[in-house]
């Protein structure tokens, strides 16, 4: 098949989330036999077209962060992939992030060539519990209006949570896809990881229990919420945070007056096997968060045969393992750490999310009739 990936974020990769999703699915689907291209945004010191791993990586033109610069981004992205797909035979497009599903649909569906959309960021109401009323109530019309409007031959989703959020806005078909990992990856960090220095190099001492939190430092994330029952914690501990974001000058702040300044420590932004080496070091990974979707920092930190506890939203309790721990409210967090929890053996986790699986469930969809206009 030649397969069109869109995308506002592809190659050279950026640290976390969906940039690693679409790089390992377009891969696995390269290793596969497919053909596939790739258009995506520019950024600095990237070229308007190179080939990848066998991957065709064409980026026409920047995308700005503001709301008028994104929208412009996606004027010309139709007329773009209108004159793209003119010229070449697409079996399949699969467009990822809501900022390019309007144009890529509709120039899509202008060349009769089916479109699978993912949905990715689906906050639904939830938006109103951590969002100022205006800023939830666009983010809530926006998603609305995409998933209704866009000319999607199939709407994939990484979880049930996910498909059933968006069921009442949509007669669209759907798919549940989990998202792919790179198991080679992960065997690397375990055989490479000096556990004992990673330790010390992140500021915990024998005693501690190392707490680790992963994420973009958003409101979404909550951190701020987890900072607040850390305070009343009744043994030594050590949480790393890693990952940058709008909220991290307030987190600093609730640092300072839960009186934790020598028990937090804020990284920021990490590259990816850095990120990785800290999981396999750490005792617990924590997700605090409002909302989530199937969260990649949870998997990973299960591959590499570490405890999670999550809040137990969107797709979270979807994952399948043995060392994951889920909790409706933070406020759990601190009693079931003291009550100590210890790693169990989970020897099939590496099988159920890999590159190789995940790719062949997209083969079979974009292949089937479900994907023909």
């Amino acid at each position: 098949m030649n397969i069109l990936f869109v995308s506002e974020d592809f190659y050279p990769l950026m640290e976390g989330g969906g940039h690693f999703v679409i790089w390992r699915l377009a891969n696995g689907l390269t290793g596969r036999g497919h053909r596939v291209q790739v258009v995506t945004r520019r950024i600095a010191g990237s070229a308007e077209h190179e080939v990848v791993n066998g991957i065709d990586v064409y980026r026409p033109f920047p995308c700005g962060d503001g709301l008028i610069q994104r929208t412009w981004f996606s004027v010309r992205l139709y007329f773009y992939l209108r004159a793209f797909l003119k010229d070449r035979s697409i079996d399949v497009m699969y467009n990822h992030a809501y900022s390019v599903t309007m144009p890529s649909t509709l120039a899509a569906s202008r060349h009769h060539i089916p479109a699978v959309t993912s949905v990715r960021a689906l906050a639904g109401k939830t938006s109103f519990t951590f969002r100022s009323p205006v800023l939830a109530a666009l983010y809530y019309a926006t998603e609305k209006l995409i998933i209704r409007l866009g000319r999607h031959a199939v709407l994939q989703f990484p979880s049930e949570h996910s498909r059933r959020m968006a069921e009442p806005d949509t007669r669209t078909r759907s798919a549940v896809i989990y998202d792919p990992f790179d198991t080679d990856e992960i065997r690397r960090t375990l055989a490479n990881t000096d556990v004992r220095k990673t330790r010390g190099l992140l500021g915990a001492d024998k005693e501690d229990q190392l707490l680790l939190f992963v994420g973009s430092l958003s409101p979404l994330k909550n951190v701020t919420g987890l900072l607040g029952v850390l305070g009343n914690l009744k043994l030594r501990f050590k949480l790393v945070i890693i990952g940058e974001g709008p909220q991290r000058s307030k987190i600093e702040q609730k640092v300072a007056e839960t009186g934790l300044r020598t028990r937090v420590s804020l990284l920021g932004q990490r590259p990816h096997d850095e990120t990785l080496s800290a999981m396999a070091s750490c005792d617990v990974l924590i997700l605090p968060s409002h909302s989530e979707q199937f969260p990649n920092v949870v998997v990973e930190a299960l591959m590499l045969g570490r405890p999670v506890i999550a809040r137990k939203v969107g797709g979270v309790s979807e994952i399948e393992s043995a060392n994951l721990y889920l909790v409706d409210s933070v406020d759990q967090i601190p009693s079931l750490l003291e009550n100590g929890i210890e790693p169990k053996e989970d020897k099939g986790i590496l099988d159920r999310y890999s590159i190789d699986r995940t790719a062949g469930e997209f083969e079979g969809l974009f292949q089937s009739g479900v994907c023909q206009l």
